[in-house]
């Protein structure tokens, strides 16, 4: 996919060897997931984020470049010189499933016991019964710092994550629509919010958990990290 005349110029302000790095992805079909100016990368400097698997070079060190590995919802690992003001981006990798704990009890539960609730597929024999369904729902890994928290939502928001609530006065989401994040609130007072920067983003999101905020806090005030960790649990994954 050919760059814009936007990502053209953020891509020419990289490093050498980082741009080597980007172009030689896309030329093997990779593309740009998102350019950005916050975390890991400082003011000055600037990260992109790619769309797919690194399959280039080695996930590693070696020419120029020095490399870490990440276990987060922003990425899987990171390409940087040793300046560190650029960082080019792995996706991030869904986490393994967990174990179907009620598959596992039904599997040994005996064959002659009384049918419950689920039915027959209770006595079948381990090899008889039908496999459970895997979820395809990613598994996000909460991240470390207040910074790593707002990015990761951020990124997730862009790629359908939202929060949203309910209760007897109607129903609100958070969400990225249209290039800006909005917030919609419907019921007895539907109304629209919405916002472009993430600086906007933070107090708007907030408000929006103040009541998970409430219920975490159980009369001690949070630490800012705590306050985004409930935030981070109060999204819905894409």
């Amino acid at each position: 996919m050919p760059l814009t005349a936007d990502q053209l110029a953020e891509l020419a302000r990289f490093p050498g060897a980082l741009r080597d790095l980007v172009r030689a992805e896309l030329a093997a079909g990779n593309a740009i997931e998102d350019i950005g100016h916050s975390f890991p990368a400082p003011p000055v400097g600037a990260y992109m984020l790619l769309a797919r698997a690194l399959t280039t070079r080695p996930a590693a060190s070696g020419q120029g470049l020095d490399f870490r590995a990440r276990n987060s919802a922003i990425a899987s690992g990171e390409f940087t010189d040793a300046r560190r003001h650029f960082f080019v981006l792995l996706p991030p990798v869904a986490a393994p499933e967990l174990p179907d704990m009620d598959a596992i009890r039904r599997s040994h539960a005996p064959l002659d016991q009384p049918l419950g609730a689920e039915g027959a597929t209770q006595r079948l024999p381990a090899q008889a019964r039908p496999a459970p369904q895997p979820s395809h729902a990613p598994v996000l890994t909460c991240p470390d710092s207040v910074e790593a928290i707002q990015q990761a939502i951020v990124h997730a928001l862009k790629r359908g994550a939202r929060f949203s609530r309910s209760d007897k006065e109607g129903c609100s989401t958070l969400m990225w629509r249209a290039g800006r994040f909005v917030r919609t609130d419907e019921g007895d007072h539907p109304s629209e919010a919405s916002c472009s920067e993430e600086a906007e983003l933070w107090p708007l999101l907030r408000s929006f958990c103040h009541l998970a905020l409430w219920r975490a806090q159980q009369g001690q005030p949070l630490s800012e990290l705590d306050t985004w960790r409930v935030i981070w649990r109060s999204m819905s994954p894409p």
